[in-house]
């Protein structure tokens, strides 16, 4: 095995909407990147809490069914605190603004696959 080799960027996205969750994941897997999906709040932080993994962006909607984005900042934020500063967080929504919360970016609905990927290496660098 080599242990030079670089590792994938991990992310995950968290939505209510299957399509889009599907939208996402190919893109981002066809770019290089490691996509994981959850389609609610407590399956993405549940997904952080059992994965040793380190997780390398978070893509979050504003409504993700049980809980709302900055909901799921701050439940993540108190089960570890120390995620958010490694990990930068970025909302996705429809509406043309977004409150001031622990996110550091926002992706506005309806987004074409270059503003997706433009977004996540401005983050995370390109894929592999």
């Amino acid at each position: 095995m080599n242990q030079n080799k670089p590792s994938k960027k991990r992310i995950l996205a968290v939505d209510d909407n299957a399509q889009m969750l599907d939208l996402v994941r190919e893109v981002l897997e066809m770019a290089g990147y490691d996509a994981s999906m959850a389609t609610c709040g407590r399956a993405g932080l549940d997904f952080i809490l059992t994965r040793p993994e380190k997780i390398d962006l978070l893509l979050i909607d504003m409504n993700i069914g049980d809980m709302t984005g900055p909901e799921f900042l701050v439940e993540l934020e108190q089960v570890r605190p120390k995620f958010l500063t490694t990990t930068p967080a970025v909302f996705i929504s429809g509406v043309e603004s977004v409150p001031k919360t622990m996110a550091t970016g926002f992706i506005q609905k309806p987004f074409g696959i270059n503003t997706l990927l433009e977004t996540v290496r401005s983050y995370v660098g390109p894929g592999l």
